[in-house]
């Protein structure tokens, strides 16, 4: 009553001999192809003449029987995140029509994940980095080339039970192991330490740093906007004392033109006064009127020549605030010209940064025996494996 464990195929017909069981013909075993693993054997169900539900069809790779993990070492069930066809994608293999699903077949692997959190306030970096590798046949030693099993997959959402009716493909001696899993461990959070790093772009001119979640355009735009607002405040430092002069002399240039304008005016009716001062002075010496004083007429014609006197005065005075305006404006673009040119190269002077973590800050998730599940289909007459967790 008494069996030290389950039970080999060796095993088998002694059991029934002791129990005076006969065995059951059944047809020869057949080869039976494996994805990824060496041909094993099928044997067919026996023939019934009843009618029955259909079932998968046995096969003699894995076990029903879980292999004991050691209580010290982590276990994982990674999800079926494969459908059929993406596993038939992943196995580069084409789908064909007749493909039956018989069964799940979970293999053991080493995983492994770890969070490296990168925080630098200088430079704007408040990023997070996940490191995965996942190992089917893991070297029985301490380290691991562990660059060469890069996985993209996410660990996260791992299972708490394989799904029903599962079978297993033997526990390796590696991952039996508790104190070389530690090892590896171990291991894997150095190589995590050596071989992660972030990058930053600093503008130190400008005071302008991005993380890796900052894309280039973006750091581009930032470093644009910093210098057209330190451009500007340069401009304005510069050119403010022949601003003011500018607003002074448009201030002159414009009283001048008000004046020019009176000037005009005024000339305008001295020259009418004086016109019709002399035609009344001539109908005067002919005897067409009363007379008018020569004296008159001169005090007339003096007063228009003053008219036109402050007329061209102020067209002399505006030609001059004009030229002195002028040369003004040309200093303010020669200033602005040389800032620009200035802070323009400024924009590019943008370096990258190598950030790298901290001991402290590499959390170590996931890192164990991971059973690894894959699909056991029957198609064209042969049975295959395909991965159902996708790897990335």
């Amino acid at each position: 009553n008494y069996l030290a464990g389950p039970l080999t195929r060796t095993q088998i017909p002694a059991l029934n001999e002791l129990v005076g069981a006969k065995a059951t013909s059944t047809p020869a075993a057949r080869p039976v192809a494996y994805a990824g693993s060496e041909p094993v054997t099928v044997a067919s169900a026996a023939v019934s003449s009843k009618p029955s539900v259909s079932r998968p069809t046995s096969t003699s790779g894995g076990s029903v029987t879980r292999p004991t993990v050691p209580s010290a070492i982590t276990e994982y069930f990674l999800p079926m995140t494969n459908s059929l066809p993406e596993a038939f994608r992943a196995a580069g293999k084409t789908h064909p029509a007749d493909t039956k699903q018989v069964g799940i077949l979970y293999r053991p692997a080493l995983a492994a994940s770890a969070q490296v959190r990168f925080l630098d306030r200088k430079y704007g970096v408040d990023a997070e980095v996940t490191r995965s590798a996942l190992i089917e046949n893991p070297e029985r030693r301490a380290s691991q080339r562990w660059e060469d099993f890069i996985s993209g997959a996410s660990f996260d959402k791992t299972e708490s039970s394989p799904v029903p009716s599962a079978r297993f493909e033997v526990l390796t001696a590696t991952l039996s192991d508790a104190k070389l899993i530690a090892a590896l461990q171990k291991d894997f959070t150095d190589w995590v330490y050596r071989t992660t790093t972030v990058k930053a772009r600093a503008n130190d001119a400008l005071k302008v740093y991005g993380g890796p979640d900052v894309s280039q355009a973006d750091f581009m735009k930032a470093c644009s906007e910093a210098a057209s607002q330190s451009r500007d405040a340069e401009i304005e430092k510069q050119a403010s004392k022949v601003d003011k002069q500018i607003a002074t002399l448009q201030d002159k240039l414009a009283r001048e033109e008000r004046e020019l304008s009176q000037d005009q005016a005024e000339l305008q009716n001295r020259k009418i006064e004086a016109g019709a001062n002399l035609l009344e002075l001539g109908a005067g010496l002919i005897g067409f009127g009363r007379k008018k004083s020569v004296t008159t007429q001169f005090t007339k014609q003096r007063l228009s020549a003053n008219a036109k006197a402050d007329v061209e005065e102020s067209l002399d005075v505006i030609v001059e605030y004009k030229k002195q305006l002028t040369e003004l404006q040309a200093e303010r673009t020669r200033i602005t010209e040389e800032v620009n040119a200035s802070w323009g190269d400024v924009v590019n002077r943008i370096t990258e940064i190598t950030l790298n973590p901290k001991k402290t800050d590499i959390y170590v998730n996931v890192f164990g025996v991971a059973w690894t599940p894959y699909y056991i289909v029957e198609a064209g007459g042969q049975q295959m494996e395909l991965p159902a967790f996708g790897t990335g």
